[in-house]
C-alpha cells in the first residue's frame, strides 16, 4: 500500500523526480501511523522545537530546553505518550508487537516522534509516519521503547551541549543514546579520551569532600538510577534503570561549613508517561549506595509491596558535561548554598564498594573505545570521500547547509564514509538524510570492516512511490541484517539515472547497536518521592521485641523542602500491609543522613514531622520477625500524597531482639 500526504502547511503541489519524470502527489488519508500527530488520539504537549532554532554550544542551558518540553503558551502541557492500545480494548485495534501477546501499543505519540526520532516539527513527524506506514518500504526507524534516555539525548542535542549536536561527536556519530548503560559508556569514553564529559560513580559522592562537577553533580548534570541489591552491594542489572537531569541544587552547610544535605530538583522523561519536573529529592547522598534510602521502590511482578521480588533503586552514576576548556558547564544561578549556623550535622562517611556485573561484561570494550575516541578527535572524525568533493574529502554532513554535499544529476560513482579506524562498537547501520526535496533511488550501500574487501550490503529503502514534501528533509535508515564490528568505511554507489536534480546529502549519522539493556518502562515509573523515616524517634538502635504487644512509633520527617502535612496519613502502610492506628503532626526528630542501617539520637530540628503508631503484633506478623532475633531488618513504609497518586516511600531499621 502506498501513502502520500498533501500537507496543510504547504499548499503547493509536491512532485517526485524519478530520472526526468515528475509524479504529482495527491491528497491522502490521514493518521498513517496510529499515534501520528494527525490522529484524533494524539496529544500535542510541549513545544515541537524545544529551545527554538539551532543553538550554538554553551549559549543556552539544558534546563531551558527541557522546560520547553513541559509547557505551551497558556499553561502546563508536557510532552507525553498518547494513543496507547492494549487488548482487549474495544476502542483500538492496532498492535505493533503481534509476536508478543503480552505487549500492546505503548511509548507512542509525541514522546516517540520528538524524543526518540528527533522531529522538531509536526510536518516532519507526519512525513516519517507516511514512510513508516508503507509496508512496501523497509524503513527501520528506532522503535517505540522506554524513552527516558532518549529524552536526555534530545535535550542535549537541542541545547548543543556538550557538542554542537549533543552527544554526537568525532567518535560517537549519533545524537541519540537509548539506555543508561550506553550513556555511562559515552561519559566514560569522553573522560578517558580527553573529550567533553566526565563520569562519577555514585559511590564517589562524599559530603566531606564535596566538589560539584568533580565528585558530585551540578545543575544540568545527567543522573542515572538503577536497581540495587543492598545485601550483595551490587547493581545486578540495568533493566530497571532510568535517566534524568538535575534542574536545580541546594547545598546545605552546618555551623562548621560541613555539607550535610543536598536537595535536588529533577527533570525527566518517561515518568508516568510524560515529561515531568515534580519529583524532588530531599537529599542526594541518601539515595546513593552508601546512603540509607531508595530513589524508588516498586512492587515487582507480584504487585505487592515488601515482598522478595520488590525492585529497589539507588543512584547509579552521574554524567558531567564539560565545555571546550574541560570545565563543568552549568548555570550557577541554579546552584544554591544555604548556611545553618545553629546546626552541627556532620554526615558520617560510609565507604561502599559496589559491583556491577552487567556493566563489567560490557566494559571490556572501554580501553579500545577510549583509544579510538582519542584518535578520532585527533583526526577530526569520519570523512566523506568522493571525486565530486573539492580536494577529494570533507567532514561528514551534519545538518548544516554549509556542510551539505550537492550531488550532480549526472553523477555516477561512489561516495565513501571513511571512519578514523576500525570501530570497536557493533555498527547496526547508517542514517542518510537527503534534501530537502529530492531523494535518490536505485543506489546501494555496503559496509566494510578491516578484513573484508568485498563488503556487506544493506538493503536501501525504495522511496520511488513517495514524494518528499517541500522544505522537509528525508531521513533514510539503511540497516544491516546483523551488526558489524571493526567497520572502517561505508560506501554509497550510484548508477546512471539514480540521482534526481537538486539532490543534497545533508546529514550522515551512524547507528550503533546498543548495550543489552532496556530502561524501565513508563508504566513502572509511578511518580514517587523518597522520604526520611525514623522508627522510635530519638532512639538508636531501634530495638524491637516481636514477642511483646503494644504500639510501634514511627515518624516521617519533614525537611527544608518537604511538608509532611501533604501526606495522606491513612495511606501510609507499614511492612506493606499494616495500617496506622493513629497519627499526629509534631516535631520529634532530625533526618538521619548516613550509611544504610545506621541511626542517631538527634531530637527535634524545628520542622514538623508526621508521627504514626502501628500495632506491634501486626508488624511482627507482616514481617515474620519471630525467627529474626539478633538481626537488623528494614521496615518499609509507603503511602501517597493527599489528593494525588504520587507515592511516598522510605525505610528505617529494626534491631530484632531474641528470646
Amino acid at each position: 500500500m502506498t501513502h502520500r500526504r498533501q500537507f496543510v502547511l504547504d499548499l503547493s503541489v509536491c512532485a517526485l523526480v524519478v530520472g526526468a519524470i515528475l509524479i504529482p502527489s495527491p491528497a491522502v488519508a490521514q493518521c498513517d501511523e496510529p499515534d501520528a500527530p494527525d490522529c484524533a488520539c494524539f496529544v500535542n504537549g510541549g513545544e515541537w522545537d524545544a529551545g527554538g532554532p539551532g543553538a550554538y554550544p554553551f549559549t543556552v542551558y539544558i534546563q531551558d530546553v527541557a522546560e520547553d518540553s513541559l509547557v505551551l503558551p497558556g499553561g502546563t502541557n508536557p510532552v507525553r505518550e498518547s494513543c496507547p492500545c492494549f487488548e482487549p480494548d474495544p476502542t483500538c485495534d492496532w498492535d505493533t508487537h503481534p509476536s508478543d501477546p503480552d505487549r500492546g501499543f505503548e511509548n507512542g505519540g509525541k514522546a516517540y516522534w520528538q524524543m526518540v526520532l528527533g522531529a522538531n516539527s509536526e510536518a516532519l513527524a507526519l512525513w516519517w509516519a507516511e514512510l513508516m506506514a508503507d509496508d512496501t518500504v523497509t524503513m527501520e526507524f528506532a522503535g517505540r521503547e522506554a524513552w527516558c534516555s532518549e529524552t536526555v539525548s534530545y535535550w542535549h542535542r537541542e541545547s548543543a551541549i556538550p557538542y554542537l549536536r549533543g552527544f554526537l561527536s568525532d567518535w560517537w556519530e549519533h545524537w541519540r543514546i537509548s539506555n543508561v548503560g550506553d550513556l555511562k559508556l559515552w561519559y566514560e569514553i569522553a573522560e578517558g579520551s580527553g573529550g567533553r564529559g566526565r563520569w562519577i560513580d555514585a559511590a564517589e559522592i562524599d559530603y566531606h569532600d564535596f566538589e560539584p562537577g568533580v565528585n558530585a553533580p551540578v545543575p544540568g548534570a545527567y543522573i542515572a538510577v538503577a536497581e540495587y541489591d543492598d545485601v550483595a552491594k551490587e547493581f545486578p542489572n540495568l533493566d530497571w534503570s532510568h535517566s534524568m537531569i538535575v534542574d536545580e541544587m541546594t547545598v546545605h552547610r552546618d555551623g562548621h561549613g560541613n555539607v550535610f544535605q543536598v536537595e535536588i530538583e529533577i527533570l525527566e522523561g518517561n515518568s508516568g508517561n510524560r515529561v515531568r519536573d515534580d519529583s524532588p529529592w530531599d537529599d542526594l547522598f541518601t539515595f546513593t549506595p552508601q546512603g540509607s534510602g531508595w530513589e524508588a521502590h516498586f512492587s515487582g511482578d507480584d504487585g505487592i509491596m515488601n515482598t522478595p521480588d520488590d525492585i529497589l533503586r539507588k543512584v547509579y552514576g552521574i554524567g558531567i558535561d564539560l565545555d571546550q576548556f574541560g570545565q563543568p558547564y552549568y548555570d550557577p544561578a541554579r546552584l544554591h548554598e544555604e548556611d545553618h549556623p545553629g546546626m552541627l550535622r556532620a554526615v558520617l562517611p560510609s565507604p561502599v564498594t559496589t559491583s556491577d556485573p552487567g556493566w563489567d561484561g560490557y566494559a571490556v570494550l572501554l580501553p579500545s573505545l577510549i583509544q579510538y575516541a582519542a584518535f578520532a578527535q585527533q583526526e577530526g572524525g569520519s570523512q566523506l570521500k568522493s571525486g565530486i568533493i573539492p580536494g577529494g574529502f570533507q567532514s561528514l554532513p551534519d545538518g548544516n547547509p554549509q556542510n551539505a554535499l550537492q550531488i550532480p544529476e549526472t553523477f555516477v560513482g561512489t561516495i565513501t564514509v571513511q571512519l578514523p579506524g576500525p570501530h570497536p562498537l557493533p555498527i547496526a547501520g547508517i542514517e542518510l538524510t537527503w534534501g530537502p526535496g529530492s531523494v535518490p533511488v536505485g543506489y546501494s550501500v555496503a559496509f566494510y570492516d578491516d578484513n573484508d574487501p568485498q563488503g556487506t550490503s544493506a538493503a536501501v529503502p525504495d522511496l520511488s512511490n513517495h514524494v518528499p514534501p517541500g522544505g522537509l528533509p528525508t531521513m533514510v535508515p539503511v540497516m544491516l541484517d546483523e551488526a558489524m564490528t571493526n567497520v572502517v568505511s561505508v560506501q554509497l554507489s550510484f548508477p546512471d539515472g539514480s540521482v534526481p536534480p537538486g539532490t543534497v546529502l545533508s546529514d550522515v549519522m551512524i547507528r550503533f547497536e546498543g548495550g543489552p539493556w532496556e530502561d524501565a518502562s513508563s508504566e513502572a515509573q509511578e511518580v514517587q518521592r523518597g522520604v526520611f523515616v525514623d522508627v522510635k524517634p530519638g532512639s538508636c538502635p531501634n530495638s524491637f521485641n516481636p514477642r511483646k504487644n503494644g504500639v510501634l512509633p514511627v515518624a516521617i520527617l519533614g525537611t527544608f523542602s518537604f511538608d509532611v502535612t501533604t501526606i495522606d496519613p491513612a495511606s501510609v502502610m507499614g511492612a506493606g500491609t499494616v495500617a496506622p492506628l493513629r497519627w499526629a503532626w509534631e516535631d520529634v526528630a532530625t533526618p538521619y543522613i548516613g550509611g544504610s542501617g545506621g541511626c542517631h539520637t538527634m531530637g527535634p530540628d524545628g520542622i514538623i514531622d508526621l508521627t504514626l503508631k502501628y500495632d506491634a503484633r501486626e508488624v511482627t506478623q507482616a514481617m515474620d520477625l519471630m525467627s529474626d532475633g539478633g538481626e537488623l531488618v528494614p521496615l518499609l513504609l509507603h503511602g501517597t500524597l493527599m489528593g494525588t497518586d504520587t507515592m511516598i516511600h522510605g525505610e528505617d531499621w529494626l534491631r530484632v531482639l531474641g528470646k
